[in-house]
């Protein structure tokens, strides 16, 4: 937390959605989206999504979806159709199919800025809804700029891309009139980085080690044994590996939570910790796979929940004074066609 948050009033986000309740949803979901070809996912999406907003809240007022299943069902049919093209134009026309890998990965910008608008702008709290002022140019600043330098630099720069995606996507965010802020700075993402960089070294180590020793005892070991220790290794190594993901499904909220705010006066926070993302990963990974997948709408409360109980925010004064300055006539047409690109 930063000094200046100390003396502030945090209050937890709660999440309220069960496991029992979001299987029964699901699964009608996905029966449904079969017998109709996939053609009703779009309205499940809706459902599923509505869901998860209403079980989210904040002071004892909750969030809502306000999307519906035309909108994604139109969007979803859009990119189907680019697809389409796209696999025929491959199939047949090799050299022409070049134009169209040019076109999508010329379009993930402008779908990155459609998506955000988009969701925001569907999604309510206290009756004031959410809105995203970014710019096109701004997300192909970010993508083709800095994510052309990261791929350059062979990752040596991605702390920085993801700076600079942070920096686009929250502080061009609303709810309602008031801005959000966010002030991470590069060098905190680089310590996450070297941390990671640390992991990976660590697991190359100890793999070269085990190669070592196993090369050294060639001579005395059985076939088994070294067979045995070869599988053991490689466990280890692809452990470590598996470690990263709640390394930073914790490191980066805890730096990007305390440095954001909305109106420079209502401040937040995050206490994510490794150990609690990594026990819900294996615990629920574990009926995943003992399930058939069938754990899955357990896993997804479990986590959501997890990550609503450990995120908070402090409001100075009260939220009375915001106000929802989207115009009726000021409409999210045309912005679910980029979100389709991220589903």
């Amino acid at each position: 937390m930063n000094d200046n948050s100390k003396d502030l009033t945090f209050h937890s986000f709660k999440f309220n959605g069960q496991g029992g309740e979001y299987f029964k949803i699901w699964i009608v979901n996905l029966v449904l989206s079969i017998l109709t070809l996939g053609i009703y996912s779009a309205w499940a999406k809706v459902r599923t999504t509505g869901y998860i907003y209403s079980n989210f809240n904040y002071q004892q007022n909750h969030f809502d979806y306000l999307a519906t299943g035309m909108m994604i069902f139109k969007s979803r049919i859009f990119v189907l159709l680019f697809f389409v093209l796209y696999v025929v134009a491959t199939q047949f026309y090799p050299l022409e199919s070049l134009g169209f890998t040019a076109i999508l990965f010329l379009l993930f910008p402008w779908a990155y800025y459609k998506s955000l608008r988009f969701n925001a702008r569907m999604m309510r709290y206290r009756n004031v809804r959410f809105n995203f002022k970014g710019t096109v140019g701004g997300a192909y600043g970010v993508f083709m700029g800095w994510g052309t330098l990261m791929i350059i630099t062979g990752g040596l720069l991605l702390p920085l891309f993801l700076q600079k995606q942070f920096s686009y996507t929250i502080n061009n965010f609303y709810y309602g009139d008031k801005k959000f802020n966010n002030k991470t700075t590069a060098g905190l993402l680089y310590k996450i980085y070297f941390k990671f960089m640390g992991f990976i070294l660590l697991a190359i180590l100890i793999m070269v080690l085990i190669g070592v020793a196993v090369s050294s005892q060639m001579t005395t070991l059985s076939e088994d044994d070294t067979l045995a220790l070869t599988v053991a290794g490689l466990a280890f190594f692809y452990f470590l590996l598996f470690l990263s993901i709640p390394y930073f499904a914790a490191a980066i909220p805890n730096v990007i939570f305390p440095n954001t705010d909305i109106d420079n006066k209502h401040k937040f926070n995050s206490q994510y910790t490794m150990g609690g993302f990594l026990k819900i990963y294996l615990t629920y990974g574990l009926l995943m796979i003992i399930t058939l997948g069938f754990a899955w709408p357990w896993f997804k409360m479990a986590l959501l929940k997890y990550r609503a109980t450990n995120a908070s925010l402090a409001i100075t004064g009260d939220l009375s004074d915001i106000t929802d300055n989207i115009k009726q006539t000021d409409s999210a047409i045309g912005d679910e066609f980029g979100d389709a690109f991220f589903e």
